[in-house]
């Protein structure tokens, strides 16, 4: 716990709490399209605007390798009162090279709300992370804290997440991306967001439709196996460079949530 979780511990609260208390125009905005959760921002105005699913996050402005930003939030009556929403760590965190996200960092993220916490996996493996309950308006605003663990070393980071209710009837998000800024140029961070827009969002395959035909059923799953005993590259669903036991896990998290 570093010295400023510490120190609002000692207060009874952390500070996610102390965030919490109102939304901003940096918050990650949810919204629900079709009963599927949807990720985008507010304006400067405190407008909505869904669609978007890169994010910018900087360490250290409140204490060294720690944000407690971006939150998330959405308007009144979004959620079912009394469900509670949960996130999914998809991939490790990475590091930007210079011109791509492929090298995995040697730090990790913790990601934590009181005495709740999650770790960024060590390998492309998803980590589920903690629930936490719905307002009594429908609405769910919660600022995580972001802890970025020895060796904390200057750099861009990027974190693959998704967001999921426990409500049987709303859909999983599709995954989104915090692009952390450890004490880089604006111009390097910039590049870097760029890359994840025309790399990992364009054109984008639907894990899930694994053979492609529009529909998300048992056939996808007889498709995927026979790709992946086979040692196809279509089987690296989490493309991390092989075909093994994580793409089975990465695969089924997509197909459990219902698609793309």
């Amino acid at each position: 716990m570093n010295t400023l979780r510490a120190a609002a511990a000692t207060a009874g609260l952390t500070f996610s709490s102390l965030c919490a208390a109102q939304a901003h125009s940096g918050d990650i905005l949810l919204t629900l399209s079709d009963n599927k959760i949807v990720t985008g921002i507010f304006d400067s105005t405190g407008s909505p605007l869904p669609g978007e699913r890169v994010f910018l996050a900087r360490f250290g402005f409140v204490a060294p390798n720690f944000t407690p930003d971006p939150g998330f939030d959405c308007l009144p009556g979004t959620f079912p009162v009394g469900t509670r929403n949960g996130f999914r760590l998809l991939k490790a965190l990475r590091v930007w090279n210079g011109s791509d996200f492929s090298q995995v960092a040697q730090p990790r993220i913790e990601v934590a709300f009181a005495t709740l916490s999650a770790l960024t996996p060590e390998i492309d493996s998803p980590v589920d992370g903690f629930l936490l309950n719905v307002g009594s308006n429908g609405q769910w605003h919660r600022h995580y804290d972001y802890t970025l663990l020895d060796p904390a070393g200057d750099g861009v980071y990027l974190l693959e997440m998704s967001i999921f209710s426990n409500a049987p009837s709303i859909q999983e998000s599709d995954p989104f991306w915090i692009v952390f800024n450890q004490n880089a140029p604006n111009e390097t961070v910039g590049l870097a967001a760029q890359w994840v827009r025309d790399n990992l969002i364009a054109g984008e395959p639907c894990v899930a439709d694994f053979n492609q035909d529009g529909g998300v059923d048992g056939a996808d799953v007889e498709a995927f196996f026979l790709s992946w005993e086979a040692g196809d590259t279509p089987a690296d669903v989490n493309q991390d460079g092989g075909v093994d036991g994580a793409d089975v896990e990465y695969f089924f998290v997509q197909w459990e949530a219902g698609g793309c």
